[in-house]
């Protein structure tokens, strides 16, 4: 099996990583170029079909909370009192979960620091035209120790290609049936 994990950055910077493992062995481990809007996930999708992976992983958010574009979506941290986490308009149900659970506080997916990521994310997802599985690397590495590289952003792709490994082990949390429509971080056990 092949296990592509992604570091997704901006396309105006090179810090979009990527690291293809098979079984245990990194096959392949690199740092993508910056590029112009315009071309940045074209290439990346070549880079990625290229690696002909089995199962992909990505350090980024695949949707946006469903507030912002279903109002009549009741969300369970709207009847929460816990700080901005709870703002069903900034962060989903699975951030509130991985928030809950492990003690980490992802990014919210439309803010100002991750929100052209998570457009790209979107668009990397369609243009595949697979499934994508969300992880968060800082879990991975928090319950696993991993430290592959200095470079921060290769950590992470290695993390993810790890993780994808333990989802395609079925080592993860699965959201329940009907729950999380907005989308989920698997969490690595």
């Amino acid at each position: 099996m092949r296990y592509l994990g992604i570091d997704l950055g901006g396309c105006a910077g090179n810090n979009t990583a990527l690291v293809l493992l098979e079984d245990e062995k990194v096959v392949k481990s690199m740092r993508v170029a910056k590029q112009p809007y315009s071309k940045c996930n074209q290439t990346l999708s070549y880079l990625i079909e290229s690696m002909r992976p089995d199962i992909i992983a990505i350090d980024a958010p695949l949707s946006i909370p469903r507030k912002l574009y279903d109002p009549t979506f009741k969300s369970f941290l709207e009847n929460l009192n816990e700080g901005e986490i709870t703002n069903p308009y900034l962060f989903r149900e699975t951030d509130y979960f991985i928030c809950k659970t492990f003690g980490l506080r992802p990014m919210p997916p439309v803010g100002d620091r991750i929100g052209r990521i998570t457009a790209r994310a979107i668009d990397l997802q369609r243009r595949l035209g697979c499934k994508l599985f969300e992880v968060y690397p800082k879990q991975i590495k928090q319950k696993y120790g991993i430290n592959f590289s200095e470079d921060p952003h290769i950590n992470d792709a290695y993390a993810a290609a790890f993780g994808a490994k333990k989802i395609s082990q079925h080592k993860t949390i699965y959201p329940a049936k009907g729950c999380f429509v907005e989308g989920w971080i698997f969490p690595i056990l």
